[in-house]
């Protein structure tokens, strides 16, 4: 029962995504755990390392052949949060999410995916773009995305947890998107946008994307949140 209660323990699993071509994998990204989260519980007998089995599943996949770090999670408690090591254009995170798809087969199962608020704009850039985003999540089982607002570097602790924000969406998001969510949620043009507000005209977007999809069937993703980035005592 403790090991039970242990293995599923709410936690945030970062993951460092690196894009090296001369990475052995398929789309020639590296996937390392930052978080320090690793099921000691394996280490304990054959009964632990039995229920870690049930419990945990290997996060990624790969092709004979293919050696990277394993990562495991808990796919009911955990929140993937993935980073980009080397943010460079075309390879980031948006065609990470793409390319490992095919790097880990079957895709990973993530109900639960985080991304800092930086790669909002890139995934909320168009109705197309979100359409695509959406679909490949619906590969990854994902039902709430997450958004993590804060010092991007607080991500890369070893130990990060998430919750409500303590800022207000206008103290760190442009004008210009505060100005589109009073828009389109028909508010005061002088109330202050809440997170509510933001993850309300979120799933609007969702819902224009669906209606624009010829390939909306089965789309997995039905929460959008923002969650404040903390770290333990003394990190950065």
């Amino acid at each position: 029962m403790i090991r039970d209660v242990a293995l599923s323990k709410p936690a945030v699993v970062a993951i460092s995504c690196a894009w090296n071509p001369n990475q052995l994998s398929m789309s020639c990204w590296k996937y390392s755990q930052i978080t320090s989260r690793r099921s000691t519980i394996r280490m304990v007998n054959q009964e632990a390392q039995g229920e870690a089995k049930v419990l945990e599943l290997l996060l990624i996949t790969y092709p004979a052949g293919v050696h990277q770090p394993k990562i495991f999670t808990n796919p009911s408690a955990n929140t993937v949060l993935f980073l980009d090591q080397n943010f460079d254009g075309e390879m980031s995170l948006n065609q990470m999410l793409s390319d490992l798809v095919d790097d880990s087969v079957p895709p990973p199962k993530m109900p639960t995916v985080a991304l800092h608020h930086e790669w909002r704009a890139f995934i909320m850039l168009d109705l197309k773009t979100l359409e695509e985003e959406l679909r490949v999540l619906k590969s990854f089982g994902t039902v709430e995305l997450i958004f993590v607002v804060g010092d991007e570097r607080m991500c890369w602790d070893p130990v990060v947890n998430l919750s409500s924000p303590s800022m207000a969406p206008d103290d760190i998001l442009e004008a210009s998107l505060m100005a589109r969510v009073r828009e389109v949620l028909r508010m005061n043009p002088t109330r202050r946008v809440t997170w509510n507000d933001l993850e309300t005209h979120d799933l609007l977007r969702i819902k224009e994307a669906k209606e624009i999809s010829d390939d909306a069937r089965g789309w997995t993703v039905t929460k959008i949140t923002y969650r404040e980035v903390h770290v333990t005592e003394g990190a950065i």
